[in-house]
């Protein structure tokens, strides 16, 4: 058997950050809410991770499923490479 290929999974993630810091972060003044895309969902996790201390929640739009993250459990590295 060759191997398999993974097929791209956009996700779409909306973040609310934390007003003091959402100008870092949003591109019109005095809003907090920020609408991203992403190639999969590692670079989401990847970004939440990074900015963590300025995000106050995440919505995200996982294989046509609205997810939000701010509500998973939490994981560790090994389930996610599962």
């Amino acid at each position: 058997m060759g191997q398999q290929r993974k097929l791209p999974m956009t996700v779409i993630a909306r973040f609310r950050f934390d007003p003091e810091q959402a100008d870092a972060f949003c591109w019109v003044d005095g809003t907090s809410v920020v609408e991203l895309q992403f190639d999969d969902v590692y670079e989401v996790i990847n970004y939440c991770e990074a900015y963590e201390s300025a995000i106050l929640d995440v919505t995200a739009i996982v294989n046509g499923q609205v997810i939000n993250l701010r509500e998973m459990p939490e994981w560790d590295e090994e389930e996610l490479h599962a």
